[in-house]
């Protein structure tokens, strides 16, 4: 995954919503993992946990982590200080 790739998703997404759209926070760190479907540990504002990388859109979008792939976007909600820590292995 590329920036190129992120600054199209984002490109499409004003192209949608227009100017009032503001991209996610931490957005080029996590939309790679959003594309992966990858599960990854991150430390969330001291939070470390699991989860899938999943997204709320809208005009104010947010990256989630979603604990299971089947999880209908409930997840915790990663914006502030993210960092990934690594991609889990099954």
């Amino acid at each position: 995954m590329t920036n190129t790739e992120y600054d199209e998703w984002v490109g499409r997404q004003l192209d949608q919503y227009g100017h009032q759209w503001t991209p996610p926070t931490n957005g080029q760190i996590l939309y790679p993992y959003l594309k992966s479907g990858k599960r990854i540990e991150v430390n969330a504002d001291g939070l470390i946990t699991r989860g899938f990388v999943s997204v709320i859109t809208g005009q104010a979008p947010m990256f989630v982590l979603a604990r299971t792939i089947r999880s209908d976007n409930n997840g915790i909600v990663l914006d502030g200080n993210v960092e990934v820590l690594g991609e889990m292995s099954y």
